[in-house]
């Protein structure tokens, strides 16, 4: 179980691992994996976690589109190429979400702006990149094996 869950009025949950929210801003690792909790909770979604807290920092989590925890990833891989055949885009209003997302978070004085750390794993590296592209306060950006490209093909 995540430390705290935030229902954001930008239509996320935003799960985190780490120091309590009461203590005001810390550096963040925002980090997509899988769902939001799964991303902090289970091995290997959770590799980063642990050192990132280590730092005194805190670590955020969003589900990702169609990885609702529990759900099969193999199917939500399937179901963004549908949505892209179907030329339905699936990243732009996500990381949008996301974006107003950490506005709204960093408004509340849980993170800053500032000193941000976007990382993802697969799809997840994919948003990452694309959320560190819009903060220009993101101090770093790390992909492991990141999807670079998504077509519908």
């Amino acid at each position: 179980m995540p430390d705290a869950a935030v229902a954001t009025k930008a239509g996320l949950v935003a799960y985190f691992a780490g120091p309590e929210l009461s203590e005001g801003p810390l550096p963040t690792l925002v980090y997509f994996g899988a769902s939001g909790e799964e991303t902090l909770e289970e091995h290997p979604f959770n590799y980063p976690v642990a050192p990132f807290l280590s730092l005194g920092g805190r670590v955020l989590s969003f589900d990702l589109p169609y990885h609702h925890k529990g759900a099969d990833k193999k199917e939500a891989i399937q179901q963004w190429v549908l949505e892209l055949q179907h030329g339905r885009d699936v990243i732009t209003p996500y990381v949008s979400q996301v974006e107003n997302a950490l506005h709204e978070l960093a408004r509340a004085g849980w993170i800053t702006e500032d000193k941000i750390v976007f990382c993802g794993l697969s799809r997840g590296g994919f948003v990452a990149g694309h959320l560190a592209a819009r903060f220009a306060g993101a101090r770093a950006l790390l992909g492991f094996a990141p999807v670079t490209k998504i077509t519908g093909s």
